[in-house]
């Protein structure tokens, strides 16, 4: 597009009674702060990084969607929930899934139930005979054409079109951006199982316990090794036209894809890295076993090479950003500007109270606890009875816990513990014990993120979700690397627990004369690790401390 053209385009969107449909927005109002981000948008220059803090409620997808009716955009998301119902269903976006979302057409497939991630041609799928019928391959063409796409973080890093520069748009709006961190360090990371080892006949793993140079320096050859190795039996299996060998060969050119994306990373950088290898180097169902895993501590020497370069403008975006100085610095994003996307709801209109209760820390005692149930169950009598609620947690043993000395201390018969498994299961379950009853009370460490509990009035933080760690975990090894990445890490997630319940409708917040919900922290770890310096400007602004 012409500079004069995107001139054109600014005169056209700076009057303040700009209708929402001229972006092709589904809507006929403006919420605040809205116009004023297309704006912003607008105007970022090339070559530009923004962070974007944007509240639940705020539009967020349709900045996203703003910039593709007159530019080009691609989006990329965590959840294909979010792909779906937000940008697909909502805003009209071409979604594309990874290969194994759909089927394999291939006559010749080994089972009828394969997808496209099992495909016999693995790095050359336009050689093969039906990529005319492949509901795959179909779809990618569709979505390359788009002006407004929606990719997830894990298609967007294994695939290789989207980093090719003709296939480029003119926006990459990275949302939920609080997960960069956790998404680079698992793409960057490998782990290598004793089955997977003896599968393709590899070496036997070193025996490295610690995370030295020397160790690093061990496991890096370990790696080396096995990818001439596997090369070795690629070339075997290319010889050979069965369906099985084209399977295996797919297989392996996959795990040394994924040897050699490590590798590098280690040569880039070879320091900072968590390496386990040996008898006793993996943990599966509470005991040790026999493998090989190497992390890295920080993003910040790799995320900028996943990510940044091939597109013009880059946004990072999330309700939920935390203190973003410390959130950069973790990406080792140095060059940026930060917005902030004004909040329709004023803080007085979602207060977040911080109440008086000791700490939940390990070293909490038992007149401690007492003391945090009994105030805990007073703060809930005395709101609305039929008011039902969330109970946020960090482990189920605490869930038990809790429900017993809540009991105690006088909340009775509304408490509820799901079952353990996937959160679709919890919600099923939670869903039903409200039929049952009014002014129930969910006690679960699962139902942090991606739940929108609309009926809920209550949020409670149990406790500040540090993550858990025992020394010489990955955990440890990282806390101990980057402490005010960690304190990042647990306020990132207490905002996210905290939103669950105020989903960005006008009667999630209150007003003048009425009081329409309740969210409070519960822990005393909040003020004593003094973690609202590691949250957003927005959640600070909305503590009340009782």
């Amino acid at each position: 597009m012409t500079q004069e053209a995107i001139q054109s385009i600014r005169r056209l969107v700076v009057p303040d009674d700009v209708h929402p449909r001229f972006f092709d927005l589904p809507h006929d109002k403006w919420r605040e702060g809205q116009l004023d981000s297309i704006k912003y948008l607008l105007d970022r220059p090339d070559g530009s990084v923004t962070v974007l803090q944007a509240p639940t409620g705020s539009g967020k997808t349709s900045l996203s969607r703003a910039m593709a009716r007159h530019m080009s955009v691609t989006t990329l998301v965590k959840t294909k929930n979010l792909q779906v119902e937000n940008y697909g269903n909502l805003y009209a976006f071409d979604v594309l899934f990874g290969r194994g979302n759909y089927p394999c057409v291939h006559p010749q497939r080994s089972s009828l139930d394969d997808t496209a991630a099992e495909c016999l041609y693995e790095g050359m799928m336009d050689e093969c005979e039906y990529v005319g019928e492949c509901p795959y391959l179909v779809r990618k063409r569709e979505v390359q054409r788009s002006k407004k796409r929606s990719l997830n973080y894990s298609y967007f890093l294994t695939a290789a079109w989207p980093h090719q520069s003709k296939q480029a748009t003119k926006y990459l709006f990275l949302d939920e951006c609080h997960n960069l961190p956790d998404e680079t360090l698992e793409f960057i990371s490998c782990t290598i199982r004793e089955g997977e080892r003896i599968r393709w006949r590899l070496p036997e793993f070193p025996s490295c316990y610690d995370s030295s140079r020397d160790s690093i320096n061990t496991c890096l050859k370990w790696m080396e090794s096995a990818i001439g190795i596997l090369m070795i039996e690629m070339g075997k299996l290319k010889e050979s036209e069965d369906s099985y060998s084209k399977s295996q060969k797919s297989k392996a050119e996959r795990l040394v894809a994924k040897l050699a994306q490590t590798c590098t990373a280690i040569h880039i950088s070879q320091d900072d890295w968590y390496v386990r290898s040996g008898q006793r180097a993996l943990s599966y169902d509470g005991a040790q076993t026999s493998g090989l895993i190497v992390k890295p501590l920080t993003a910040r020497y790799h995320f900028s090479k996943l990510f940044l370069g091939i597109y013009l403008r880059t946004i990072l975006m999330s309700a939920t950003i935390g203190n973003y100085v410390d959130f950069c610095d973790e990406l080792g994003i140095k060059d940026y500007e930060f917005h902030l996307v004004k909040n329709q709801w004023g803080p007085e209109q979602r207060p977040v109270h911080v109440l008086d209760v000791p700490s939940m820390g390990q070293s909490a005692t038992e007149a401690s606890r007492v003391k945090h149930a009994e105030v805990m169950a007073k703060t809930i009598n005395d709101l609305p009875h039929d008011w039902s609620g969330v109970i946020h947690v960090t482990s189920w043993k605490h869930a038990w816990d809790l429900k017993a000395r809540l009991t105690k201390a006088g909340v009775v018969n509304r408490l509820f513990i799901p079952d353990r498994g996937g959160t679709n299961k919890q919600m099923a379950q939670w869903n039903e014990v409200k039929r049952k009853g009014k002014g129930m009370l969910v006690i679960t460490p699962s139902m942090n993120a991606g739940v929108d509990l609309l009926e809920e009035r209550i949020c409670i933080i149990a406790k500040v979700p540090f993550p858990f760690f025992m020394q010489g975990t990955y955990e440890w090894e990282r806390m101990m690397y980057s402490n005010r990445f960690y304190r990042w890490q647990t306020a990132s997630d207490l905002e996210q627990r905290c939103g669950r319940t105020r989903r960005g409708r006008s009667e999630d917040y209150d007003d003048q004369w009425n009081v329409r919900g309740y969210v409070a922290i519960a822990d005393g770890s909040f003020r004593k690790m003094g973690l609202a310096k590691s949250c957003s400007v927005d959640f600070v602004d909305s503590l009340v401390y009782d």
